[in-house]
């Protein structure tokens, strides 16, 4: 041990030197204050023996100035004054400095090792009381203001500790919970198995963690995620339990919602399709029990996308939500109801002995879907066209029976919407031989099947020709020929209409630009589906037909029926906006028939109106409303600056009748059927040159 001797007697210093040193304290001794806090500094003693009464520096100044300039001097290392100074206020004053003791003077010399080695000692333990002070005040603190709740319970599980934590979670207050048992915090939820193992574990292993459900004060359940840890001492006998738990209600309730929008529609709150299959299999198997049936509903909202794309998404989405909640009404308790996606929704009707019940849902169904919607104001009238497909008959699982399902619902809307069917097999034919034809037709170009017809027009009153409609038509290799009221609806359904639309411009205005180089100027008139407007990009499309055959652009005229400008009138108009810059040309196909578009006329650039067939043919009967009808056409033609043009005139009658009403120009059977090229230049060409 290294002892620093700060005293200004010679003698003093020298006894103390020859007392300790034997007892193995190295001394170092300094005459002055001054020269001792230097050594102090320089030497780090372990002790210091300092003199009160000193000249220049006494004691008191030298104990100030090397707590200043010694670190942890009176912390680790001990200062003993050297005092003959007796009065209370000096002593006093010696503990207030930090001093650890004092010896009187004169010192009793055999006792001054052990008394240095006692200030040693005591120093020491002195210093690691305050170091486990400052821990167990830190502690008291983590106890107190930690976010987790804890309760400490003693050997016998009584309660003797709790921190603010478990006040704010519980409601209890220390002086309600201190000596009781844990239990009073029992939730009744968990059974007395539970609490078994919780006991069989912490006996076992010291440690148990879980989730309980405990009960507050005010008698709300909660959720907590607990760890409780027994606490032995040195002999491994059990002293304490530490229960330390979070409330994990907001956890609880986040997970609940994931786990909820993991099955369910966010839109409607239906259950989605992993849900509706896991129920549906729930379904099955009780259906297998007691031998009854289930029936799959798929059902497709009508004409939605017009909603969408008149109204807006919002507007679509807040019918859907009141579709869902009167589908909902309309169903039993057993039954099942998801949202796929889209306008696309799926029933399954359980624990049926019949079809009675499927039929009465489903006519419910359609029924509550008549009553108009009122959303912002707007009144909307909406349909459903519904396919159902019943366990076992027609499958035995989920997959089967929803392609059914969606075979069925597919003939429902052919059969012209607002309906239900249920499948058959002859279904199951026609929809094989569906998905038969649109592989077929996905080869049919590059195989070199398709081909153009043109079908002359002409001006009704001296008959002279003006144009052609270019008819797509399709002869398999085979030699058979696919009419074309059945592959183009297939077309549009698939999205083939894009590209094949875009190759029937390409050969519609290359092909007339042949025809101009041989003299003859024609327009050529294509027809065009909405499917192309939407998906394909008919703007460039277009470009690129005209500048790959050369074509001036006015020679081209596209035809769109009235059905498909509807379906999508904003964008349908952006885009004839964009082509008319172009000077390509537009007609309206089979006006009059179906959708009353008369309003929309002026939204836009038409140049042409092409009369339905169905009005000319009943220009035949005589009568005089059907003459009114198309009268009234042609006049609005006239009114609009719009050409008017009869399509499928097949009579002498019905030619001198629209000569009589004022009908600009004609096509149909009776001058010409469609011509394929080799017919249309053998046939037309020299009369179109002779007019020329």
């Amino acid at each position: 041990m290294k002892v620093l001797v700060i005293d200004d007697d010679a003698m003093t210093r020298l006894l103390i030197q020859k007392i300790l040193s034997p007892q193995g304290f190295e001394v170092i001794a300094a005459d002055n204050g001054a020269t001792g806090v230097a050594l102090a500094v320089e030497l780090s003693p372990d002790l210091v023996l300092l003199d009160i009464v000193m000249p220049g520096m006494d004691g008191f100044a030298c104990l100030e100035a090397l707590r200043e300039r010694l670190p942890g001097c009176c912390t680790t290392v001990p200062v003993v004054m050297l005092t003959g100074v007796e009065d209370s206020g000096s002593i006093d004053r010696i503990f207030a400095l930090g001093a650890s003791d004092f010896i009187n003077k004169p010192i009793i010399w055999p006792l001054l090792a052990h008394r240095l080695q006692f200030v040693m000692r005591s120093h020491a333990l002195m210093h690691e009381l305050k170091i486990r002070e400052e821990r167990l005040k830190l502690l008291a603190k983590v106890f107190e203001s930690s976010g987790e709740s804890i309760m400490l319970c003693d050997a016998s599980n009584k309660i003797i500790e709790v921190n603010q934590s478990f006040i704010n979670s519980t409601g209890y207050l220390p002086d309600e919970v201190i000596g009781k048992d844990p239990k009073l915090l029992c939730s009744g939820h968990h059974d007395a198995a539970f609490y078994e193992h919780m006991r069989r574990t912490l006996n076992e292993k010291g440690y148990w963690q879980g989730e309980i459900w405990n009960r507050r004060k005010n008698g709300e359940l909660f959720p907590e995620l607990l760890g409780i840890s027994t606490v032995c001492d040195a002999q491994g006998r059990l002293t304490h339990y530490i229960a330390v738990f979070s409330d994990i209600t907001e956890r609880k309730a986040t997970e609940a919602k994931i786990e909820y929008l993991a099955h369910h529609d966010a839109l409607t709150n239906l259950p989605n399709r992993t849900l509706l299959r896991d129920r549906f299999e729930q379904a099955i198997a009780y259906a297998a029990r007691n031998n009854t049936w289930i029936a799959l509903l798929f059902l497709d909202l009508d004409h939605f996308k017009q909603v969408n794309d008149t109204l807006g998404h919002d507007i679509g989405d807040q019918l859907l939500q009141g579709i869902s909640t009167r589908l909902v009404k309309c169903l039993r308790e057993v039954d099942i109801i998801c949202r796929q996606g889209g306008d696309e929704f799926i029933i399954v009707l359980s624990e049926l002995k019949d079809n009675d019940a499927v039929v009465q849902i489903t006519q419910k169904i359609l029924q509550q879907l008549n009553e108009p919607f009122d959303i912002d104001g707007i009144q909307i009238t909406t349909s459903f066209s519904i396919g159902i497909s019943i366990y076992p008959l027609d499958s035995q699982n989920f997959e089967g029976l929803l392609n059914k399902a969606d075979t069925a619902m597919y003939a429902a809307k052919k059969q012209g919407r607002n309906t239900f069917r249920f499948f058959s097999s002859d279904m199951n034919i026609a929809s094989t031989e569906r998905m038969n034809m649109e592989n077929d037709l996905r080869h049919a170009l590059e195989k070199g099947e398709l081909s153009l017809y043109y079908q002359p027009q002409y001006s009704i009153k001296d008959r002279q020709l003006l144009g052609a409609e270019a008819l797509l038509r399709w002869t398999k290799s085979t030699g058979e020929q696919v009419p074309p009221a059945e592959f183009i609806r297939v077309a549009e359904d698939s999205g083939l209409i894009v590209p094949i639309g875009d190759w029937v411009l390409r050969e519609a205005c290359r092909q007339n630009r042949i025809w101009h180089d041989a003299g003859l100027k024609l327009t050529v008139n294509v027809n065009v589906s909405v499917v192309q407007f939407r998906q394909g990009n008919m703007v460039e499309s277009v470009q690129s037909a005209l500048a790959s055959s050369g074509l001036e652009s006015r020679y081209l005229e596209l035809e769109l029926t009235v059905t498909a400008l509807m379906e999508d009138i904003e964008a349908v108009i952006t885009v004839m906006t964009e082509l008319k810059k172009l000077g390509v040309t537009f007609a309206i196909d089979d006006f009059g028939g179906g959708y009353s578009s008369l309003s929309y006329i002026k939204r836009f650039a038409i140049d042409k109106l092409k009369i339905s067939q169905s009005f000319v043919r009943d220009l035949s009967h005589g009568r005089q409303e059907d003459r009114a009808i198309v009268h009234a056409i042609i006049q609005l033609g006239e009114t609009l600056n719009i050409q008017v043009q009869a399509e499928g005139v097949e009579t002498e009658g019905q030619l001198n009748q629209l000569l009589q009403l004022g009908c600009d120009n004609m096509q149909g059977y009776y001058l010409n059927h469609p011509l394929s090229v080799v017919e249309f230049e053998r046939e037309i060409l020299t009369l179109g040159k002779n007019q020329n």
